[in-house]
């Protein structure tokens, strides 16, 4: 008779906790507000290469890019609540580098040109709105300070930034073609200096392609020019 009480008891007990347990669950809380990424400027990403330079790629520190954030809701109504942060990742490295922070869900700032890298833009969110994120890249290239060689010998000379050895491709126009003339390289500071013929009879031109190629995160840059006799 112990022996069945014994079990009768713990039946029993095993029968009540599971309904303890039911009632002091509590219902589920509601789920946050979907949230995106948009533009704070009209007819712009949020993330805009202005290129003063006016070239091809945008160039190392001399072109800049507009940051311009705002977080919406699926409605695209705007929010304001909830904390943003800008990150950039150059090419060649591993890791991010926050570049732009803000408490509030809109941010507008302008940053240098750095090299080819990605951009990522990381809404927070809150307890009303959910987290959100964006992504974008930039491709840049070297500024190419670069002058004219005049006088007894011509061709042309000047620097690399950020300095580096930077193999040099020189074409010359034949006809309607541009066909390789020679190759050089800029030195360990950026610096480079090419000599270059010019028409034996006065008032006829030489047309030239420069190409200093890419490396390190940058891409090509291309220069046109000309030598001529007078």
């Amino acid at each position: 008779m112990r022996v069945r009480r014994l079990l009768a008891a713990v039946v029993t007990t095993g029968l009540i906790a599971p309904t303890a347990a039911v009632v002091a669950t509590s219902a589920p809380a509601a789920a946050a507000t979907a949230t995106q990424i948009v533009s704070g400027s009209e007819g712009r990403s949020w993330l805009h290469v202005n290129k003063y330079s006016g070239k091809g790629a945008a160039v190392y520190k001399s072109d800049t890019i507009s940051l311009s954030i705002n977080v919406a809701d699926a409605a695209g109504e705007q929010v304001y609540d909830g904390g943003l942060t800008v990150q950039r990742k150059l090419k060649g490295n591993k890791t991010w580098k926050t570049i732009a922070t803000s408490t509030s869900a809109y941010l507008y700032k302008t940053v240098k040109v750095l090299g080819t890298g990605s951009y990522r833009v990381l809404y927070a969110g809150n307890a009303e709105y959910a987290p959100a994120s964006a992504q974008s890249s930039v491709k840049a290239q070297r500024d190419v300070d670069i002058n004219g060689i005049s006088g007894r010998k011509t061709g042309f000379e000047g620097k690399l930034s950020p300095k580096a050895k930077v193999k040099i491709i020189v074409k010359k126009k034949v006809g309607k073609k541009w066909k390789k003339f020679r190759t050089a390289a800029s030195s360990n500071k950026g610096r480079f200096r090419v000599v270059l013929p010019a028409p034996g009879r006065r008032g006829a031109k030489f047309r030239w392609q420069i190409t200093f190629k890419g490396s390190k995160g940058f891409a090509a840059t291309k220069i046109k020019g000309t030598t001529y006799r007078y």
